[in-house]
């Protein structure tokens, strides 16, 4: 026997009928959809979430029996999702369901089928303020008793048929607590506080201040009557003299009482109220009022979070439900399930997923139709395919081996010998590699924005330092130092990983990769990286500084280069280093694992806009022990200047005979 038939009785006795309601969530008499309407905090935090969940596409699959999934659109369920009920959309019935339960706890969909929709299924929103839940057990709800407060006619639906979401409540399994009930005491203080800030500004008294006469002073006839006319025409909102300034008689002051606004600390109760209201929802205050300390590149991660962290919940909740109530309401078959997409929302800019897509496919991965369809032009003929650079095939490495042997800038260093099967390896990063990398890249730059704009604030470190290198405000050798001690850990594990894949790859024991021998050699990979870095921010800021910047440019101000640091340069340098480390780690790998077998390694450009000297190079292929013709070993080698590396996202790929 479970707890609840322990503590309940069977489930077979006699029924007895409880009403289930959440805790009293009324403030100073006002219901939670009241205090909506009214609290603009309030009111600010639940729209911002209920119109975030709203707007994201609800979308249908089915698995497959090789583990892949297809999109649905034209099956009940996808059709019903489409267009719920008549008159209402998707975005209509999200929206009022997560307001619902923002504000009550539990929101009611009642499924039932319907001649007036296309999939013969409607789902209508139930008002949770309008709907009493009514359980026999105290286990479970078994129908909700809907009563209209316009018509006060009530009409009794089954649990059966409905979809409920709703959070746990601890003082009974069958209610749902309202999360408004949290914030009865913030919300009480600010009912009253506005009440009476409105009586004050009503009434023409103010109590912040009153009229000081000295004792004894006389009223001469009719001298009281005709000043109190006086003063009700100053003090009065609708006074003929209001907002002028009032002629006391002889003797009076004006004085102020202790409790005005700035004592009263309006302000101040608001932003707590507002952080308050905020917390209970789990949102970042930030992303629902500005803040004078938000960044652009602070707010761009906030926003990202907002649907990973603050709505992920929510939206977990919500799938769940629908997968296991609403799709068995509606004959779903086996395989089916509901998503809410917020890959778009969570994607990045197009500029950044093209970025990252193109890493991933190593070449172009949109047809010229594609392209020209989302800037609005006609189709072309031949436009509908993916162009291929012609260094690239299908194969891992994109050129032929038998010409590539035939040629003896290709064979052999030492006896031009070629072996039958060569193995082809590909020095390119996965994705997550430039992501981990930008995100290390992007942490240090907020830590450094802070200490160095709060030097550059004081007016008394902006001038050059004494020897004439450094202004007092940049600390280089501490952000060399700091930096590289932040790639140096990353950098080896990624190489590490890629080398342990080529061995992998070549048929070798990826345990035969001894790290300890590449450490010294990334650490001064991670060194001159980070002086590379910081170099550019260094001469970024000065330029700043200094007034060299076009006033309309994001980096015509320091914190404007910072934003700039933490966005676009960390993602850039995120995918430029990912690629260099690679290409080494694999480089590396065949130098271990393999140091008798013959090798090359070919120079590929990966992106669409490489420089002119790096294009020449395209295809470019050397014996592993050789130097490219700009002297480098491999894209991203530290022997390139700043302006030959940085943002580089070329690669090597390598053939082991």
């Amino acid at each position: 026997m479970s707890l609840l038939d322990r503590l309940l009785g069977a489930r077979v006795a006699q029924p007895v009928v409880v009403t289930v309601v959440g805790p009293d969530s009324d403030v100073l008499g006002q219901t939670p959809e009241k205090l909506y309407e009214t609290q603009p905090a309030l009111r600010a935090v639940v729209s911002f979430l209920a119109t975030n969940i709203a707007q994201l596409p609800v979308k249908v699959y089915r698995m497959g029996a090789d583990g892949g999934r297809d999109r649905v659109r034209d099956d009940t369920v996808a059709l019903t999702l489409r267009r719920p009920a008549p008159g209402v959309t998707t975005y209509e019935l999200m929206e009022r369901t997560v307001t619902d339960l923002k504000l009550h706890g539990r929101a009611i969909w009642y499924v039932h089928v319907s001649a007036e929709t296309e999939s013969g299924w409607a789902i209508e929103h139930v008002p949770a303020a309008w709907a009493t839940a009514k359980t026999d057990d105290g286990r479970a709800v078994t129908r909700y008793v809907v009563k209209s407060p316009v018509t006060q006619r009530e009409v009794t639906i089954p649990a059966a048929e409905c979809v409920t979401f709703g959070y746990y409540d601890p003082t009974s399994p069958a209610s749902a607590p309202s999360p408004v009930a949290a914030l009865k005491d913030v919300l009480s203080e600010q009912v009253s506080a506005w009440r009476f800030r409105n009586q004050v500004w009503e009434r023409g008294g103010r109590i912040a201040s009153y009229l000081y006469r000295p004792l004894g002073a006389a009223w001469g006839e009719g001298a009281y009557d005709r000043f109190m006319k006086s003063w009700s025409a100053y003090s009065s909102n609708r006074g003929g003299a209001a907002g002028k300034t009032p002629l006391l008689e002889d003797g009076m002051e004006l004085r102020q009482t202790q409790f005005n606004a700035r004592e009263a600390e309006w302000v101040e109760a608001t932003q707590l109220s507002r952080q308050d209201v905020a917390a209970v929802y789990h949102v970042n205050p930030s992303l629902v009022w500005h803040s004078d300390t938000q960044t652009y590149a602070s707010a761009r991660d906030n926003a990202r979070a907002l649907y990973a962290d603050t709505l992920g919940p929510d939206l977990k909740m919500i799938t769940d439900k629908l997968d296991a109530e609403l799709l068995p309401l509606l004959g779903a078959p086996a395989g089916e399930y509901v998503e809410i997409d917020i890959q778009a929302k969570l994607a990045g800019s197009f500029e950044e997923q093209a970025t990252i897509l193109t890493q991933a496919v190593g070449g172009p991965w949109m047809t010229a139709a594609e392209a020209r369809q989302r800037v609005n032009l006609p189709f072309l003929e031949g436009t509908d395919v993916i162009l291929q650079p012609l260094n690239m095939t299908t194969s891992d490495v994109g050129y032929d081996v038998d010409e590539l042997a035939a040629t003896p800038a290709t064979k052999c260093g030492c006896c031009g010998h070629k072996d039958a099967e060569p193995t082809r390896l590909k020095g390119a990063p996965e994705t997550a590699d430039a992501l981990e990398l930008a995100k290390v890249i992007r942490k240090f730059y907020r830590r450094q924005s802070k200490a160095v704009l709060s030097k550059i604030d004081n007016p008394k470190m902006r001038a050059k330092a004494d020897d004439g290198d450094w202004p007092a405000w940049w600390e280089a050798d501490r952000w060399d130092r700091e930096l590289a001690d932040d790639l140096e850990p990353v950098l080896v594990r990624q190489a590490t990983r890629r080398a342990k894949r080529t061995l992998r790859q070549l048929g070798i024991d990826a345990d035969a990769y001894d790290v300890d021998r590449t450490r010294n050699y990334l650490r001064a990979m991670a060194e001159g990286k980070a002086r590379a870095a910081n170099n550019v921010t260094y001469r970024e800021l000065q330029a700043a500084l200094d007034g060299d910047v076009d006033e309309d440019a994001e980096r015509s101000t320091p914190r404007g280069v910072f934003e700039i640091a933490e966005t676009d340069r960390a993602d850039t340098q995120g995918a430029s280093w990912s690629t260099a480390v690679a290409g080494w780690g694999a480089m590396e790998a065949v130098r271990q694992g393999a140091p008798g077998r013959r090798a090359t390694k070919t120079w590929v450009v990966t992106s669409g806009n490489p420089r002119p000297e790096h294009a020449a190079m395209d295809g470019e292929t050397v014996p592993m022990g050789e130097e490219f013709s700009n002297g480098a070993q491999y894209p991203g080698d530290q022997t390139l200047t700043p302006d030959q590396s940085c943002g580089c996202q070329c690669q090597v790929d390598i053939t082991v005979y």
